[in-house]
């Protein structure tokens, strides 16, 4: 790849030397001034500009597009009021909507859970669990939401706002008793809300 850039910035320098040339000797025409060595150069250069051309556009859209090439990533997650959960410990409480992706529709068929929960840094709690991720929501994970970690297959619970991370997946928002996070401890049970 690194031999095809620059093999193609190679020939955009010469071609644009060859303009400059030109546009200093005050050539008319290109054509009848070259012999056949530079125009196999010249033909060489146009199609090497054409690449260049081409490899930037490509550059553009890689850049543009999902760095997680089996992930389908979006920055606005749907919310999916049919997937609500309670977190407690048996004293503190909270409720969360889910939305649709991948890892949160896998998480929610698992439920009814019994896990315990551990402290993590300063900001979240966090418990085991294997989750799907091949539809998945990227983002900063605000405190009050819910997330999984797919490098360490953790699902996440913020009491304190987390910086967008490679692996960082969000699967919902707490919308009753976020302030209860922080003080889970030990055993904690996951059920679905009926509706």
């Amino acid at each position: 790849m690194m031999n095809e850039v620059c093999k193609s910035r190679f020939y955009l320098i010469v071609t644009i030397l060859v303009v400059l040339i030109c546009v200093m000797t005050g050539c008319k025409s290109m054509e009848n001034s070259l012999s056949s060595d530079d125009k196999e150069t010249k033909s060489i250069a146009s199609v090497s500009a054409d690449v260049s051309e081409q490899n930037d556009n490509q550059i553009e859209d890689e850049a543009g597009s999902s760095d997680t090439p089996n992930n389908t990533e979006s920055s606005e997650p749907e919310k999916s009021d049919d997937m609500r959960i309670i977190v407690t410990d048996g004293k503190n409480e909270i409720e969360f909507v889910l939305n649709d992706s991948s890892p949160s529709k896998s998480f929610y068929d698992m439920l009814p859970i019994t896990v315990n929960v551990d402290n993590y840094s300063s900001n979240e709690k966090i418990f085991h669990a294997a989750l799907d991720t091949s539809s998945t929501v990227g983002g900063a994970a605000p405190s009050g939401s819910i997330a999984y970690f797919s490098p360490w297959e953790n699902v996440c619970m913020y009491y304190g706002d987390a910086p967008a991370y490679s692996g960082l997946y969000i699967m919902g928002e707490a919308i009753k008793g976020a302030d209860n996070i922080a003080r889970l401890s030990g055993t904690i049970t996951i059920n679905k809300v009926d509706m």
